[in-house]
């Protein structure tokens, strides 16, 4: 079928099935719960994320309604119903702790609230009416996959209540011993949660490859077993990616493609198990981490090793999940959809994020987290292919950051930008905020046909500003001062908080004091600027503004910086009178050298730290240039606490700069 046909397909059942089931509630049914279920993927599919949220909402809470959480309420039911129920629930468990985690929202289904046991592990022709038949020795039933998956999202709610509840009172001395040896024990049993599984969803052993790109996936790297913590050096390759891109093309578009391992459904659990695996225990482990750096900082510990025990961590994570990746035929992780690729995103993401913040990473997770922001870009373009509106126009796209997934297209000048969604709303509370908004059934926002305008941002600009967020740390990218400039005015407008304050490290010693004043005044997130460029203007005595050629300053604000400068100069003329003419108590004074010298130290331009800095250096000069006994004596010369003369300084400015406020 084609995807307008089946688009205009779904939205009629959709309908449909709202007229239907709004009309039947009373009382509900296990069906209303499992179509409230699919309306949840049909308006994510459509992309409307709030109406796909509260689609979800109804779902669970039909189900409560139902006590389908409680053992107890099965009692009467036939096995049937009661098989049909419990998968039910446990996809709904599963999906409440994905989205938590994925979304950062509350948990809906507790853990401590349930005491529904999982499915029996028996396939469906064993189940009747009248009774459940045993399935047959050797075979593994196709829903144990999902009893295994709902034990590993069990995990992940046991570690995101211990968390949230952390996070609002921070547990301390024994509580936090107490606390991170309850994580560790998270930790252990996440790592052995998949240890027993039949041998339909095992990986297969390292190096063994389903899939045409087989062959070539092995003769260019080795992989380690699941696991191991020194994984591979991974390396980008084009090929490898058009055969995988070709792969998935051909599946989703060619009607006798060989879809073999799509309809495994073994192959096609692995993916969700090994994938949710590796998330649950990238969130375990990262808590983990938090407890142990806050206890070593308690007991005024060092945080350097376990800084690098983190990084290993970090590394061993992307390199696993790589493996699993790997591992699995491309055709059975793209049955999974878009789920799978959002728990990939989300630790590339977060990796990432953590990666550029550490002072040093190691080649080798650099190599294994930018061949992991690859492989997201195969998965991104499986995601594609879940969602129904795929109008396209005309537009040109960016060349280097053009991302073929289900993301928010953005339109800087005439170039398009197809980014992430979701790490958008990582790295931006502007897009958060945006993307968090309901919209209406027929909106388009943010796809290539009605894409998000930014005005007054250049397209060079804003491909700057990805670059920054999606390159690996330690890569030395090369910015002009005036690129940098338009980086933080743009990055403040749309809230990039983290490429902000980058830049703004790397800008700063690179533009004069007029001009870090003036973006300070035109608010561009750098407030923190402004009195410190105006001390440092106040103080460069050199500095007029008939001297900057085109200024940036208005007059009013010069005349303050003059007025001020006039009371620091005067103030200075005396202090370096003070000293010059201080009164030893003998008949011994500073040689004429040094008299020059502190004149021209004191009246100097400067701020008063450096006043203070070049007499420091003059006194030592003095005192070995003459000796004890003779004329600028060691032991005297400037009057006792000499350096509090100039705090007076700093007062001038501020209440300078407290005149030039209240004027504007």
């Amino acid at each position: 079928m084609e995807r307008s046909a089946v688009r205009k397909l779904a939205q009629e059942c959709h309908e449909a099935s709202r007229h239907v089931t709004v009309a039947t509630y009373d009382p509900p049914t296990s069906t209303h719960v499992v179509i409230r279920y699919f309306d949840t993927v049909y308006h994510f599919c459509e992309g409307h994320d709030a109406t796909s949220h509260a689609a979800f909402g109804e779902a669970a809470h039909i189900a409560v309604t139902l006590h389908m959480h409680e053992e107890a309420s099965y009692e009467g039911l036939d096995p049937i119903e009661c098989e049909m129920r419990r998968r039910t629930f446990w996809l709904l468990f599963s999906a409440d702790k994905s989205m938590s985690i994925l979304l950062g929202r509350p948990i809906c289904l507790r853990d401590e609230d349930c005491t529904l046991h999982f499915p029996k592990e028996v396939d469906d022709e064993y189940i009747t009416p009248n009774g459940i038949l045993p399935q047959p020795a050797g075979k593994t039933a196709i829903v144990s996959g999902l009893n295994y998956c709902s034990r590993i999202f069990a995990l992940l709610g046991e570690i995101l209540v211990r968390i949230r509840v952390d996070k609002r009172s921070p547990p301390q001395g024994p509580f936090l011993t107490a606390r991170l040896e309850e994580v560790k024990s998270l930790h252990a049993r996440i790592i052995g949660a998949l240890a027993h599984t039949p041998p339909p969803l095992r990986l297969k052993p390292a190096g063994v490859r389903h899939g045409a790109v087989a062959s070539m996936l092995q003769a260019q790297r080795g992989y380690g077993p699941v696991g191991s913590t020194t994984g591979p050096m991974f390396a980008s390759n084009s090929a490898f990616a058009q055969q995988t891109f070709a792969e998935v093309r051909d599946f989703f578009d060619n009607p006798n493609a060989n879809r073999e391992n799509a309809s495994n459904h073994f192959l096609v659990m692995q993916g969700n198990l090994y994938v949710t695996q590796q998330l649950v225990r990238f969130v375990i482990e990262q808590y983990r981490d938090e407890l142990m750096t806050s206890m070593r900082h308690s007991l005024g510990g060092d945080i350097k090793e376990l800084e690098n025990n983190s990084a290993e961590d970090r590394e061993a994570v992307a390199s696993d999940l790589l493996n699993v990746l790997h591992s699995i035929p491309i055709q059975s992780i793209a049955t999974n959809g878009p789920s799978l690729v959002h728990k990939v995103r989300f630790v590339a993401s977060t990796l990432l994020d953590a990666v550029r913040k550490a002072e040093e990473a190691p080649a080798s997770a650099a190599r294994a987290h930018a061949y992991l922001w690859d492989f997201l870009s195969i998965l991104s373009e499986i995601e594609r292919n879940y969602i129904l509106d795929d109008e396209k126009d005309g537009s040109s796209y960016s060349s280097w950051l053009h991302i073929s997934a289900y993301a928010a297209v953005s339109q800087a000048e005439q170039t398009l930008f197809n980014v992430h969604r979701a790490f958008l709303s990582r790295e931006s509370d502007f897009f958060a905020d945006m993307f968090a908004l309901p919209q209406a059934a027929d909106a388009r926002d943010g796809t290539e046909k009605q894409p998000l305008l930014l005005p007054n941002v250049t397209a060079g600009t804003l491909a700057n500003i990805l670059t920054m967020m999606y390159t690996i740390c330690g890569t030395d990218l090369e910015f002009d001062v005036e690129e940098l400039v338009d980086i933080l005015c743009v990055s403040h407008r749309l809230q990039f908080v983290n490429v902000l304050k980058i830049v703004c490290g790397r800008v700063a010693p690179l533009i004069g004091p007029e001009r870090r004043l003036r973006l300070a005044l035109d608010g561009h997130g750098v407030g923190a600027w402004a009195l410190p460029a105006f001390h440092e203007l106040v103080c460069a005595f050199d500095t007029h503004v008939e001297l900057t050629g085109s200024p940036t300053l208005d007059h009013a604000l010069w005349n303050a910086v003059y007025v001020t400068r006039v009371k620091v100069i005067q103030s200075r003329i005396r202090k370096a009178v003070d000293i010059a003419n201080y009164d030893f108590g003998c008949s011994d004074r500073l040689c004429q050298k040094h008299l020059n010298a502190v004149h021209t130290a004191v009246n100097s331009s400067g701020r008063s730290g450096e006043v203070v800095a070049r007499l420091a250096a003059l006194d030592v000069e003095r005192r070995s240039a003459h000796g004890q006994g003779n004329r600028c004596s060691y032991s005297v010369g400037f009057p006792p606490k000499w350096t509090a003369m100039f705090d007076e300084e700093g007062k001038w400015v501020e209440a300078g700069w407290d005149v030039y406020k209240s004027q504007t």
